[in-house]
């Protein structure tokens, strides 16, 4: 998933405020947490996703 690695390079960049845009509203509704559901085949790398973001004022917008 392009927004992991996104995300590892923002903090090895020391950015503290990033806004992720994304055109699939189901994974961003997955990375923001908003009640959705993720498919199985994406959920580790969601989880993954969401865990790192936790410690940042990240949010992913459509």
């Amino acid at each position: 998933m392009a927004a992991l690695l996104t995300i590892d390079l923002v903090a090895r960049m020391n950015y503290t405020h990033v806004v992720f845009e994304g055109d699939a509203q189901a994974v961003v509704d997955q990375m923001n947490n908003h009640e959705s559901t993720p498919n199985w085949r994406s959920f580790a790398t969601v989880e993954e996703a969401r865990n790192k973001l936790k410690s940042g004022k990240n949010e992913f917008q459509r």
